[in-house]
């Protein structure tokens, strides 16, 4: 079966129950709301060519970086290495949905789940 091309699966990934995941999806619109809070969802429809995005990251600036790998969170300092990182961040942003349009995302996932 073929998903929809904006059906962004990752917002709906059965990683928790349903009931979990629509509450962190709540959650996630009610933080958009904050003045010091910037959501991107990159949509499943985005041609990201020649952009492999690695393991989960989190920038907290440009000198430190976290990487969750299966056997714990890597902390990334080497000027070179996060910098790979920032260019990675960079180009997925740019393919990002970000206001209005990543609330519909959010809302579709919540539709999805019967939310």
């Amino acid at each position: 079966m073929r998903e929809d091309q904006n059906s962004n699966n990752k917002l709906t990934q059965r990683t928790v129950p349903a009931a979990v995941l629509s509450e962190q999806l709540h959650h996630l619109e009610a933080a958009m709301q904050l003045p010091s809070v910037s959501v991107g969802i990159v949509p499943d429809s985005a041609r990201r060519y020649g952009l492999w995005q690695p393991e989960a990251f989190y920038m907290f600036d440009d000198e430190l970086v976290a990487v969750e790998l299966v056997s714990g969170l890597l902390e990334v300092r080497q000027p070179g290495e996060v910098a790979l990182y920032i260019q990675i961040f960079t180009a997925l942003a740019a393919h990002a949905a970000h206001g209005a349009a990543a609330r519909v995302l959010i809302t579709a996932a919540l539709e999805r789940l019967g939310a």
